[in-house]
């Protein structure tokens, strides 16, 4: 899927299964019966570490839903690998703070920028190995970005470095980066970027090489054995250069289906479940933790039903975030009103109002022209395709809700469910008429890729919206390095795209999962929940 390039997509259905508890599918009645206020905190489960000494020692088991087909993020955005490899088991100059989101050393002790932050010297750990013994050197990082900026290399992240005009070894433990543009964002990008073993690659065709099955790389876990269709397993480093992880072994249980993982657990044969939806278990403490993930509806805004802002505005109105946020999520959800998670826009100009929506549409020329409950304008009824993929048909119950609000508008919204191929297919060729999307907003996001009229011939703005006030304002934005002025360069943005609502900002995610009691140290980041800080308070753990 290279056409996700720049924004790192993680194209799911917007309302997946991992969101729904069972039982009857939404109805107008139950979101009337089931009014709450959704608070989501993650630091209840924080307070059973108060007091406590971490110990060494001991194993746990960790479901992932799906197999990734290869170990190395350069080739596959399949979230397992960013869960598992990147930043444990391969490094990257940099990692992410999980609180802050700001850039932290990791194979670089300390880096060096100039004024215009279109060069950058990073300066490495001499103390870091790789795992087979050899020393970690400039030549592995340079060797690692040729390959990402080679056309031919197959690299998914290329397009984030098309601006570095140049990258090259100074010492030993020293590599420079020069960009054509000043670029706020470098950094974030770099932590994306796991550094690869120049000694073991060099003149190889990575992506054939056994490398791929079996990295090894210079982080605080070695990578340990993969048993296809059953688990992937990492052990503790010997010999890492920083505070090493408390657990001796992890094992990344493939389970696909969540009651079984829930059965695993019950019985004492899974220690973490991913993705637990509502379930709680009385030997379990529950995790939530907001996903970097915005859910939306995107238009596309070369048809005759969404050409203009007003009947977008009107849809968008009729989509009740707080009803799916409650009811249908379960509070697993926070309504979303922007792309940027601290944007936060009027909530009169987004919340529920079918009355609004009424008018809006009429100003945009719909009537009820013949009587038959559906709105037409110029002879055409409102008469639409939502495209999904088959991904999850669970999905559907919220999309129910949804079609319930606007069929009681005058608007006939149609579900399309297609396979996972022709979905990404039919959303990069503009073959839709509404479709359904969500969208990872984790560092480095860049929103101009939605919505800048250049991202249109590349693929990324769905839509085909065009709007040279946006353009202008991501151009600046893009540009300005002052985080105060970028806040409110993003404000701007903000209320311009409610205003012609290109795309239905629905929710921002959270994620749940079901921890056992005797695990200790949950910390978690954008890939989900931090292994190196986990450590168990049961028989064989010594303290430190």
């Amino acid at each position: 899927m290279n056409w996700f390039i720049g924004i790192f997509f993680t194209m799911s259905i917007i309302f997946s299964a991992g969101c729904f508890s069972s039982g009857k599918s939404a109805t107008e009645n139950q979101r009337k019966r089931k009014k709450c206020q959704c608070t989501n905190t993650i630091s209840d489960w924080q307070q059973r570490d108060m007091g406590k000494q971490p110990a060494f020692g001991g194993s746990i088991s960790m479901r992932i839903e799906s197999e990734p087909g290869t170990l190395l993020s350069m080739y596959t955005a399949h979230p397992a690998v960013a869960q598992i490899i990147d930043h444990d088991v391969l490094e990257a100059l940099v990692n992410l703070d999980s609180k802050t989101g700001n850039p932290i050393p990791e194979l670089a002790t300390y880096w060096e920028t100039d004024l215009k932050q279109t060069s950058y010297t990073f300066y490495l750990a001499e103390s870091a190995r790789w795992h087979d013994g050899q020393p970690f050197t400039a030549d592995d990082v340079v060797f690692t970005f040729k390959h990402m900026l080679d056309p031919a290399g197959g690299a998914l992240g290329r397009a984030r470095f098309e601006d570095v005009a140049n990258v090259e070894v100074l010492t030993r433990y020293s590599v420079l980066f020069e960009l054509d543009n000043p670029r706020s964002d470098f950094l974030a990008d770099v932590s994306r970027v796991m550094i690869l073993p120049e000694h073991l690659l060099k003149n190889t065709t990575i992506v054939s090489n056994e490398f791929v099955r079996a990295p090894v790389g210079t982080g605080p876990f070695v990578f340990s054995d993969w048993q296809p269709g059953q688990h992937i397993e990492i052990t503790r480093s010997s010999d890492w250069r920083g505070q090493p992880p408390y657990l001796d072994r992890i094992t990344y249980t493939i389970i696909p289906e969540r009651r079984v993982a829930l059965e695993l657990f019950a019985s004492g044969n899974l220690d973490i479940v991913t993705n637990a939806r509502d379930a709680t278990h009385p030997n379990a403490v529950t995790v939530d933790f907001p996903e970097d993930q915005l859910n939306t509806w995107v238009f596309n805004t070369r048809t005759p039903y969404f050409s203009d802002a007003k009947t977008r505005r009107a849809v968008s109105r009729l989509i009740d975030r707080n009803a799916i946020a409650c009811a249908i999520m379960n509070c697993l959800a926070r309504p979303a009103s922007s792309p940027w998670p601290e944007i936060a826009q009027p909530q009169e100009t987004l919340s529920f109002s079918p009355k609004d929506a009424r008018m809006l549409l009429q100003e945009a020329g719909w009537r009820d022209s013949d009587r038959n409950g559906i709105l037409d304008r110029g002879g055409m009824p409102f008469r639409f395709n939502l495209l999904l993929p088959d991904t999850d048909l669970a999905g559907t119950r919220a999309v129910a809700l949804i079609m319930h609000d606007l069929r009681k508008a005058g608007i006939d919204a149609r579900p399309t469910t297609v396979s996972w191929a022709v979905y990404t297919d039919r959303l990069r060729k503009q073959r839709f008429d509404a479709s359904i999307v969500a969208i990872s907003t984790a560092p480095p996001f860049n929103a101009a890729e939605l919505f800048h009229s250049d991202g249109i011939g590349s693929g990324r703005n769905f839509g085909d919206f065009r709007d040279r006030r946006i353009d202008s304002m991501f151009d600046r934005l893009t540009l300005e390095q002052a985080p105060e002025a970028r806040r409110r360069i993003r404000q701007k943005l903000a209320e311009r795209l409610v205003l012609l609502q290109p795309m239905v900002f629905i929710f921002f995610g959270y994620q749940r999962s079901l921890v056992r009691h005797n695990i200790f140290g949950v910390e978690t980041s954008v890939s989900g929940i931090e292994e190196r800080f986990l450590w168990l308070a049961s028989d064989g753990g010594t303290t430190p």
